[in-house]
């Protein structure tokens, strides 16, 4: 699994933390959820389902307390709908998206880009002071798709996205398969824990 993400949890941030789950639609942010939360989420969310509060428990008794938050479709309706807000109130945002359509599909990676800019403008815009560098993270998902070109294909994206206004974001950055129990908690513990598997 290729990453360049570091813990986003410091201790100044209080006992809680926020959390935005953006991306395109079917990237597995709902997967992403129901995995923390050992809950089943809906599948194919179109709006938006409501995400309690929950705690993840780390070995030697560290524990991260996720807010309150919100699962929410893909489409690009909820773009206007809910990305500032969800960016103004959380201190993290993970953004998915399907790299095997990015790197095969303009018309996708187009829409990815277009959000992406996007998340950036409203960062920069409403956090000032706040590094989006260290905050924002990319979740390259459907790594399986790639066979064994997984590291050609993340250098790929990486090239295509670091060559855009927003590049500042692409620092935070994993690949991975969203089926694969592992590389999820490989994803968790790298953000939340510091330490990989």
């Amino acid at each position: 699994m290729l990453y360049s993400i570091s813990t986003i949890w410091d201790t100044d941030s209080g006992d809680k933390l926020g959390m935005a789950v953006l991306g395109m639609p079917q990237a597995g942010k709902t997967l992403w959820y129901s995995y923390l939360t050992n809950k089943e989420m809906a599948k194919h969310t179109v709006d938006r389902t409501q995400v309690d509060e929950f705690t993840l428990y780390f070995p030697k008794g560290r524990q991260v307390t996720i807010r309150n938050g919100i699962d929410i479709g893909g489409n690009e309706e909820n773009i206007r709908t809910y990305y500032s807000q969800m960016i103004c109130n959380n201190e993290i945002v993970l953004f998915f998206f399907n790299i095997k359509s990015y790197l095969d599909d303009i018309s996708y990676q187009r829409k990815v880009n277009s959000r992406l800019d996007y998340i950036y403008t409203c960062w920069k815009k409403n956090k000032t002071g706040v590094d989006p560098s260290k905050k924002v993270s990319l979740i390259m998902s459907y790594a399986d798709l790639l066979g064994n070109n997984r590291e050609d294909g993340c250098k790929n994206a990486l090239n295509l996205l670091r060559s855009r206004t927003f590049s500042e974001i692409t620092k935070q950055y994993i690949i991975i398969n969203m089926m694969d129990d592992k590389e999820k908690g490989n994803l968790k513990i790298k953000l939340f824990g510091g330490d990989s598997i």
